[in-house]
């Protein structure tokens, strides 16, 4: 009987593995790890050919996740941008299963029950935020577990043994501000085995704890101090949005369970098996939940996830401690229970993986024909990608708020880009470069990549008859000429957006000195802001200047030999009086804005 249960654990654990194995391939092969800010990442390695650091403080996580596709190049000088992509995918999931590995290396001569808690980390975790597969929340969960294992399962230490543990504890220091939490129970553990260590080992361990103590004063500095403000307060208000996420809700449900399961072995025995089935129905409603609606699906709340990393991975550590310092006494009863459970948990996730996948392969192969069938630069709401679905195939749901230029560049047919999808229009933050400005395009020519169609493309829709209105309105074609310093248009105008607003367009050579008509409206505050000012330059020439206080309609003569002069006309507002609505108490409106543009003629 026991054999037959042991010949069906390990079907059981070579199924699951199998199955994983092939969502990794799938995730990998469908480029899933282009989500977010995945596709940018992978397009500034190629611009750069070196790392891209965007947060010193997660300086190690940055390595880990960019090292194969840096190498490939430095090392190999790889220019072919379909193999580095791959390479990018396979080294974004490369620490998962390296970790994994070494804490089964270490746990399989001790106890091999204790990999219940990575593998917890991982499937009820980690995936949750599968599709943010370039955040370094994934790196130090993936570190931990290893160091942890080492450092309360391991008594003696070959050399490498010590330089794998080194290795890990240097990537763990500086990866995500979660080391707050893990660095605190990493470094009482060191001092707690520096104190008890013979003399073999003690100053190691007490300078494991230096270490693991600087961890903790990364973190505190980097959450007093963070790159971008704003992810603070999206870190804390995460959590109130994990509700919506089904396998985040799921997960919670499967860890509450199994962590009571250890505390209260007798619950175990007495209600398995209603609870197991329970969770089972419950995993299969979430797990299946997708194929028959695909809009359980929501991407966004993949970033909402990387919290748990931070709130619960060290509840998991406690448990962990205990168990392995015999506060608690685990049955091998209790220990069945929940191999099932994780059995059932990874089930799950796995397929809703699997289902999600398949969505983002849809979503991929709409956008690459949407690119293929059209020329020049595309509104996100007048192409296909812009609708919610179609069928059952999920569009604006799976794409991000700012990466969908860079997606055009990453998906254009053999890397002949002829056309570039544009953000929303709603959307007015930060992106890595203005399509309508060709000098902005990435420099990412040597590895394949050609912007001439497009280029031509834009040529083409930047020329400009004279006596055309340019329409600043959301249904206007202003956007054609835009080429930095815009808001995005709204119902009956356009805001600038900083001190200085340009557009550029070509023209044919005027016989006479042409004449621009503007109608605009200056962003004014009685009292505190009355008048915008603003200089008027035609290819860096000034032939303008004034300040308005109300909405005007205006005339600016240009000299004929200032507008042929360049082969492109690039007109240049400079506005020093720009300001944000914020800023006076108007509204929560961050935008620095001057001057509202209805319309221009030129003559």
């Amino acid at each position: 009987m026991q054999d037959k249960t042991g010949r069906l654990n390990s079907t059981v654990i070579i199924s699951l593995t199998a199955y994983y194995f092939f969502s990794v391939t799938y995730y990998i092969y469908a480029q899933c790890y282009y989500s977010a800010d995945g596709a940018y990442f992978f397009l500034r390695i190629l611009e750069t050919g070196n790392f891209l650091i965007f947060n010193s403080n997660r300086l190690a996580a940055e390595y880990v996740t960019q090292f194969l596709p840096v190498a490939s190049i430095k090392i190999f000088h790889t220019e072919n941008y379909n193999i580095l992509s791959y390479l990018y995918g396979v080294n974004l999931q490369l620490p998962r299963i390296i970790g994994l590995l070494i804490c089964y290396s270490i746990a399989k001569n001790t106890n091999k029950n204790l990999m219940v808690f990575p593998l917890l980390s991982l499937f009820g975790l980690s995936m949750n935020a599968s599709f943010i597969a370039i955040h370094h929340s994934h790196v130090i969960s993936s570190v931990f577990w290893p160091i942890l294992f080492y450092a309360t399962l391991e008594d003696d230490y070959s050399k490498k043994d010590i330089f794998i543990f080194l290795s890990l504890v240097l990537i763990f220091m500086r990866s995500f501000e979660s080391a707050l939490f893990l660095g605190a129970i990493l470094s009482s553990i060191s001092i707690v085995k520096g104190l008890h260590e013979t003399s073999k080992y003690r100053i190691f361990w007490f300078v494991m704890a230096a270490l693991f103590i600087g961890s903790i004063i990364i973190a505190v500095v980097a959450i007093i101090h963070p790159f971008d403000p704003g992810n603070r307060t999206n870190f804390i208000i995460s959590i109130f949005a994990l509700y919506k996420h089904y396998p985040a809700v799921m997960s919670l449900m499967f860890i509450s369970v199994i962590s009571a399961f250890f505390f209260m072995p007798e619950f175990s025995i007495k209600y398995s098996s209603p609870i197991t089935i329970s969770l089972i129905s419950i995993m299969l409603v979430v797990s299946i939940g997708p194929f028959v609606n695909p809009n359980f699906i929501d991407l966004q709340l993949h970033y909402t996830a990387r919290i748990l990393t931070t709130y619960v991975l060290p509840l998991l550590a406690v448990i962990y401690l205990m168990i392995t310092s015999k506060r608690i006494t685990v049955s091998h009863e209790t220990w069945k229970h929940v191999w099932i459970l994780i059995a059932v948990l990874t089930f799950g996730q796995i397929s809703w993986q699997i289902i999600a996948t398949s969505q983002w392969n849809g979503y991929r192969s709409v956008f690459k024909k949407e690119l293929s069938e059209k020329r020049g630069f595309i509104s996100l709401e007048n192409s296909l990608i812009g609708r919610n679905a179609v069928g059952n195939q999920l569009l604006k749901p799976m794409t991000w708020s700012w990466t969908t230029p860079t997606l055009s560049i990453i998906w254009a047919e053999k890397g002949n880009v002829s056309s570039i999808i544009s953000n929303s229009s709603f959307y007015n933050g930060w992106q890595p470069f203005n399509p309508l400005l060709v000098e902005s395009l990435p420099k990412v020519e040597q590895f394949g990549f050609s912007f001439n169609t497009f280029k031509g493309s834009i040529y083409d829709e930047k020329l400009y008859k004279f006596g055309t209105i340019i329409n600043f309105s959301q249904q206007g074609n202003a956007h054609t000429f835009m080429s930095c310093g815009w808001a995005n248009p709204e119902s009956g105008h356009t805001w600038t957006s900083g001190d200085t607003a340009s557009l550029l367009l070509i023209t044919e050579s005027p016989g006479h000195d042409p004449i621009i008509d503007m109608e605009v409206s200056p962003f004014v505050l009685p009292g505190k802001l009355p008048k915008q000012r603003f200089v008027i330059l035609v290819n860096g020439e000034e032939v303008g200047r004034g300040r308005l206080t109300g909405p005007e309609k205006m005339h600016f003569t240009v000299p004929k030999g200032i507008w042929t002069k360049n082969k492109e006309i690039k007109i240049k507002f400079i506005l020093p009086d720009a300001a944000s609505p914020l800023s006076f108490g108007v509204n929560n409106d961050v935008r620095v804005i001057a001057l509202g543009f209805k319309k221009i003629t030129i003559w």
